[in-house]
């Protein structure tokens, strides 16, 4: 049984100051969650590093290895990507240098030759949170030839009881494994060790042919 004094002091100070550190935590939370959505997104230099390895037997076709273009599309979301990886046209127009549509904001092509590893340094362009990547393998990409990357969302805090939460677009940096048939590594790594958190969006792999972002 806890004595009648001890018991007189929790109700008086420690349930008050129990109620009100629950109470912070759940505004805390909610306020880092605010503004993470209210982030903004300006152009960042060189703020997409992609790591990009191909396989000796990459984009095999009729038992032989060719090379492959590779499309890193930028856009505000997830929707504007999907409608243009969805349309073969589109695809097909931005794989042979034709204009973009609005909803996209930058295009970036690159050619991989078998057995090569390249890094590239990619400028991030304003009002980018989500890029594509799309490997043009033989006859035509499909689902498996492309992977998705949310740009990462760093947030910090200044306070104890009631903080203040800040929230900044962060680099993006992924690792990216073409096969002789399809990606078969996509992944984001974590450069996030110097902040207090970080939403890194999707660490995504490769798109299956039913994906779910």
């Amino acid at each position: 049984m806890i004595p009648r004094n001890r018991f007189a002091f929790w109700l008086v100070f420690m349930l008050p100051l129990a109620v009100t550190l629950l109470a912070g935590c759940a505004e805390s939370t909610q306020q880092e969650k605010q503004a993470i959505a209210e982030v903004t997104a300006p152009f960042a230099a060189s703020a997409i590093t992609l790591n990009l390895t191909a396989e000796p037997q990459l984009n095999l076709w009729n038992e032989m290895s060719n090379s492959c273009t590779v499309l890193v599309i930028q856009a505000a979301n997830n929707p504007a990507l999907d409608k243009i990886l969805d349309d073969p046209m589109q695809l097909k127009s931005l794989f042979n240098g034709a204009g973009t549509a609005d909803e996209i904001l930058q295009v970036d092509r690159y050619t991989v030759m078998p057995g090569q590893k390249n890094t590239l340094h990619i400028d991030r362009a304003e009002k980018t949170r989500n890029i594509a990547i799309v490997a043009g393998y033989f006859p035509f990409p499909s689902k498996k030839h492309m992977a998705h990357f949310a740009i990462p969302v760093a947030t910090r805090s200044h306070g104890w009881i009631s903080p203040q939460w800040q929230a900044q677009l962060a680099p993006l940096q992924a690792n990216i494994t073409l096969g002789g048939k399809a990606l078969v590594k996509a992944e984001t790594v974590n450069l996030s060790d110097d902040n207090d958190n970080a939403d890194a969006g999707d660490n995504s792999s490769p798109d299956s042919e039913k994906t779910a972002d």
